[in-house]
């Protein structure tokens, strides 16, 4: 009795596993369905989300089986993001399952019959300067027998970076309208021996390029350049960019009086951010010890000058643990960077919230005097702060 009932199992397990060996499926995925490959590698085109690739996704599976049945499958993919110092991509993260963002694969497919094939589409947003690795892995359940898993073969998606400049101006004393050709035009008065940009926020690039010229706002026009190159030793733009040793390297300086013109591009595709207005003035030392206590030559008379009162409070400084930064009400800070005595930054952070104050932990830091450099919404600061 006991051995007809073996037999009996043995049968049912070997029907099974026939069913099942009978089952062969063969799914594949691609990135790419208008080429010939089926990875992909592009520049973003979202419309909706700018700075993302809309990656669509087709997966296709054929059936041969005699057993109709339904489809599963899981989505799966790893990511590593392109390095602008090293100029080339990190190392791969790992590999986790993910649920595509549009027109998602349906988890149960229609009944199968012989031979058949399955296609389903789905949809998904990739940052650019990122390269994904992504398979799907697909699951048969026929009606009679246990499920078949395969997995998609692994296919990349490469989303190229776009070069792009950005700048802003450190130690901006005032901003006014001045009259030009266009209208109106936001110029800024800066300190003449303190010209400089921070070029940090440009992204992707590997060479950075400067103009700095002498303009006429009435007539729209270049005087001269001071300078007009690309700056040696390529590379991304960096946080600190005098204004005043590159002029220096042609025989130029920055002469009160004048406007001036400057503008930051990038490559390796070329990009140009906004070109910014400005004039300097002699700054010189009040007599105090305190580098900051600044006297002024005034600004010219027949100019507007913006009223909004720019100062920056610090407390407490020095400091040990947190640090409160408050700037104008009608400014709000974005990000922050602390620099040693090397230029090197140390520590850097921005800001989800708005707001004109925030707080910093600098627990971490040691002993010192450091370069502390804020970003608003409007402009630039840079200050001391001592860490006890």
């Amino acid at each position: 009795m006991k051995k007809s009932i073996l037999i009996f199992l043995f049968a049912i397990f070997g029907c099974i596993a026939n069913a099942n060996a009978q089952i062969i499926i063969t799914p594949d995925l691609d990135l790419d369905p208008n080429s010939g490959s089926k990875d992909i590698t592009a520049y973003p085109n979202s419309v909706t989300y700018p700075e993302y690739y809309e990656l669509n996704m087709r997966l296709s599976v054929m059936v041969n089986t005699t057993e109709s049945g339904k489809f599963s499958t899981t989505s799966y993919r790893r990511m590593r993001t392109w390095n602008n110092t090293t100029q080339a991509y990190g190392a791969w993260g790992s590999w986790g399952t993910f649920t595509p963002n549009m027109n998602v694969f349906p988890n149960l497919g229609p009944s199968q019959p012989v031979a058949s094939s399955y296609v389903g589409t789905a949809r998904t947003y990739q940052l650019e300067g990122t390269q994904i690795e992504y398979y799907i892995r697909v699951t048969f359940i026929p009606t009679v027998g246990g499920s078949v898993v395969k997995n998609t073969p692994t296919r990349t998606a490469t989303i190229l970076g776009v070069p792009t400049a950005c700048f802003s101006m450190y130690n901006v004393i005032s901003t006014q309208n001045e009259p030009s050709y266009y209208g109106p035009m936001p110029v800024k008065t800066i300190c003449q021996n303190a010209v400089t940009i921070n070029g940090s926020c440009s992204k992707f690039e590997n060479a950075y390029h400067i103009r700095i010229s002498e303009f006429n706002l009435a007539t729209w026009t270049f005087v001269s350049d001071l300078y007009n190159n690309w700056v040696p030793g390529g590379g991304e733009a960096p946080t600190f960019i005098s204004l005043n040793a590159l002029a220096a390297t042609n025989g130029k300086v920055l002469t009160p009086g004048k406007v001036y013109l400057v503008n930051l591009s990038v490559g390796p595709t070329w990009n140009s951010a906004e070109a910014q207005f400005f004039r300097v003035i002699t700054c010189r030392q009040s007599g105090s010890e305190d580098a900051s206590e600044l006297q002024t030559i005034e600004a010219p008379s027949d100019v507007t000058i913006d009223e909004t009162v720019q100062e920056i409070k610090l407390y407490p400084n020095p400091v040990k643990d947190e640090l409160t930064i408050i700037v104008n009400e009608v400014e709000k800070i974005v990000s922050y960077s602390i620099f040693d005595n090397s230029g090197n930054a140390v520590k850097k952070g921005e800001f989800t919230t708005e707001s004109n104050e925030q707080k910093v932990n600098l627990n971490e830091l040691r002993q010192g005097i450091y370069l502390l450099n804020i970003e608003t919404n409007k402009q630039s600061y840079r200050e001391k702060i001592i860490k006890e």
